[in-house]
C-alpha cells in the first residue's frame, strides 16, 4: 500500500540508497574483523599527547585532559559498524561523569557531513575532525585502518586498551572503566 502511493522516482532513490547501505555493510563486514589490542607494560608506556583541530573551532588536546580518564572514539560517517558502537559509547559518556570521550572523525572530505552526523547521532563530546594519515594521529596511537576504534585512557595519559575494527569488548571496557 505505501509503495503503491509512492511516486516511482522517490521508490528508486530509496531502493538506491538501501542498496547502497547493503554494499556498504557487505564491504564494511569483509573490511573490518578486528579485536582488543593488549596495551604494552606499564614501563613500556608514556603518556599518550595528542592535539587536533575540534569540529566547530578550537583544539582537542589530550594534555589539557590529563588526569581524567579519557576514551577516544575514532569513527567514519560511513561505518555502519561505527554507527551501532556509537550508541554504546554514548552511554558510557552518560554513565560516566569523569571520563573525557572524544570523538575523532577520519572523514577528510566534508565538514558538513561530519557535524550533520554529529547532530544526528547526538553526541555530547567533542569531536575532533582529521584525515587517518595525520602524522599527529598516527604518531600517537599509530595508523587507524578499521573503524570503530575505542582507545582507552588512564588518568596519566596512558594507553590501557584499545579495541579496533567494531570488536570493542564493551564488558571488559566497563570493568576497565569502573577500575578508574
Amino acid at each position: 500500500m505505501f509503495l503503491e502511493i509512492m511516486p516511482p522516482r522517490t521508490l528508486h532513490k530509496i531502493v538506491g540508497l538501501i542498496t547502497l547501505v547493503f554494499m556498504g555493510a557487505c564491504v564494511t563486514s569483509k573490511e573490518t574483523s578486528g579485536a582488543l589490542v593488549e596495551a604494552p607494560s606499564a614501563d613500556a608506556r608514556s603518556p599518550l599527547e595528542l592535539r587536533l583541530p575540534r569540529l566547530g573551532g578550537g583544539m582537542v588536546d589530550l594534555h589539557e585532559l590529563r588526569g581524567r580518564p579519557v576514551l577516544l572514539f575514532f569513527f567514519a560517517t560511513w561505518s555502519l559498524r561505527a554507527q551501532a558502537e556509537a550508541a554504546q559509547i554514548k552511554r558510557i559518556a552518560a554513565r560516566y561523569g569523569q571520563l573525557a570521550v572524544v570523538g575523532i572523525a577520519l572523514d577528510v572530505k566534508s565538514k558538513a557531513l561530519v557535524r550533520a552526523y554529529v547532530d544526528f547521532m547526538g553526541f555530547s563530546f567533542p569531536v575532533a575532525f582529521v584525515s587517518p594519515d595525520d602524522p599527529r594521529l598516527l604518531s600517537a596511537v599509530g595508523k587507524t585502518s578499521r573503524v570503530p576504534r575505542s582507545v582507552l585512557i588512564d588518568r596519566g595519559g596512558r594507553v590501557i586498551q584499545d579495541h579496533r575494527g567494531g570488536q570493542t569488548d564493551f564488558a571488559r571496557l566497563y570493568r576497565a572503566l569502573d577500575g578508574l
